[in-house]
């Protein structure tokens, strides 16, 4: 897990980076391209820094977190990527929901979701964010029964074989 969540922002460290050094962007698009790289780092550095709490056995804080606000970053950290594979992300978040969650652990879940749904889609395919409160009267794992916020992450892929579905919770395992 720990290399998949520094290889994500390391690609799309790379990606910028590249976008830059190939001078495919100018202007705005420089510092918009440099701030998420910054960005990205700031987010490898803390991934580190939550391996060494960790191996410290401190606990880490949950942090309320408006969560549309969190696709939306997100979306932003993709978009270059889903731009050049001819896919479009759309963040659906028409009300503003809270929820106490580890940012930087969530951020980088959807990520990686998001990557894998590029990847996945078609060129001109859309790929939609959405999150929303539901009831849940039956939840899995002796969960009580109440109130979630549900994230979902759809694209226009082929979906997962069940071969793959079988193995998709394996540490390390990848299709590609």
């Amino acid at each position: 897990r720990f290399a998949h969540d520094i290889g994500t922002p390391l690609n799309v460290i790379e990606a910028r980076a590249k976008m830059i050094a190939r001078q495919e962007v100018e202007g705005k698009a420089v510092l918009d391209a440099a701030g998420i790289i910054a960005t990205q780092s700031e987010s490898i550095a803390e991934r580190v820094r939550e391996v060494l709490r960790f191996a410290r056995i401190r606990t880490q804080e949950r942090e309320r977190r408006e969560i549309g606000a969190l696709l939306s970053e997100t979306r932003v950290l993709v978009e270059s990527l889903a731009r050049a594979r001819g896919v479009s992300l759309v963040v659906d978040a028409p009300d503003p929901v809270e929820a106490a969650v580890y940012p930087i652990q969530l951020q980088q879940a959807i990520v990686n979701i998001t990557v894998n749904a590029v990847h996945a889609s078609p060129r001109g395919g859309r790929i939609v964010s959405s999150v929303r409160v539901v009831d849940v009267a039956d939840p899995p794992n002796r969960v009580r029964a109440g109130r979630f916020v549900r994230i979902a992450v759809r694209d226009e892929g082929p979906g997962v074989s069940p071969e793959v579905e079988a193995r998709l919770f394996e540490p390390f395992f990848t299709t590609k």
